[in-house]
């Protein structure tokens, strides 16, 4: 609400009161085949190189095999913690349907009909996807951590759950796109011989979920390192990746000060207002709605 109140009293005072051409509302949606991007980030490129659908910030939601494996776990036990469950289900199921956009029936029948107006990227709602994930993977951690060593059916199962969720969220429709565009096949294969450091990471995310499931040790020191094996290898695979994902600059650059301060803190001394308001003196907050705006695009 803090920044969503403010906000609504703003945005009618803007470019983006009147709502946004119907093309622009279908860009930004998150194909179902893009999910291969949920375990390997760079697939279609990235800011040099990227080829994919638009975009390659704005559709990103990386997350790792380990904890997609361990939501599926967490689906099978309904014993303890059931609200918590299901938030993470309807956040899943929420971040999916709306993030789709235009490859979703009902999203695109709500703007044909005006119903939606203003949604700029509709592919940021994967973020609702992302802490669905979150949520639903510690809850399965917790269940594969706390499950008793004689009940192999339920271990059987939840393994059966958590690889097959798996399977339906980036296999089957990755599947489905190679079969129509067989590009997309022969780019896995290149960056498999290219990139052998992501599939090993993959292949060790993939066994090691299942394995933590299976064992148990009775020694203290040996059953501390099973706990703590998949958060830190999860966390791990995220920095790997996550480290080059923005563009860095040089120290020097990023130190230079900006051609601008010298003006922002003149403003700032003699009005008393935040620098932010350096090209907003003239909105109607200060009475005098009629007066005329500075261009922010040089200050921007």
């Amino acid at each position: 609400s803090f920044a969503l109140l403010p906000l609504q009293e703003f945005l009618p005072q803007t470019e983006r009161a009147g709502g946004l051409p119907k093309e622009e509302l279908f860009e930004f949606s998150y194909p179902p085949y893009y999910t291969i991007t949920l375990i390997l980030p760079y697939f279609y490129g990235n800011h040099e190189n990227y080829s994919g659908p638009k975009g390659f910030q704005e559709l990103a939601a990386f997350t790792g095999i380990i904890p997609l494996i361990l939501a599926g776990f967490s689906l099978l036990s309904w014993k303890e913690r059931r609200l918590e469950r299901v938030a993470g289900i309807i956040l899943l199921s929420a971040g999916i349907l709306l993030a789709l956009g235009k490859y979703f029936s009902v999203y695109t029948y709500l703007v044909e009909n005006h119903y939606i107006t203003s949604i700029g990227v509709v592919g940021r709602f994967v973020y609702f996807f992302d802490i669905g994930i979150v949520l639903l993977s510690s809850i399965g951690l917790h269940d594969t951590l706390t499950m008793k060593k004689t009940s192999w059916q339920r271990k059987t199962l939840s393994c059966i759950f958590g690889y097959v969720f798996v399977c339906i969220l980036i296999v089957l429709p990755f599947w489905i796109y190679a079969y129509s565009e067989p590009s997309a096949l022969v780019k896995l294969i290149e960056l498999f011989n290219t990139h052998t450091v992501s599939f090993l990471l993959i292949v060790l995310g993939t066994l090691l979920p299942g394995i933590v499931m299976c064992t148990g040790f009775s020694r203290p020191k040996i059953n501390m390192l099973r706990i703590w094996i998949l958060p830190v290898c999860a966390a791990t695979t995220l920095l790997f990746y996550g480290w080059n994902f923005n563009p860095r600059v040089p120290a020097h650059t990023a130190y230079t000060p900006s051609p601008f301060v010298a003006d922002l803190m003149e403003y700032r001394e003699k009005t008393g207002f935040p620098a932010r308001l350096y090209a907003a003196e003239h909105l109607p907050v200060t009475g005098n709605p009629g007066a005329e705006r500075k261009l922010t695009d040089f200050i921007s």
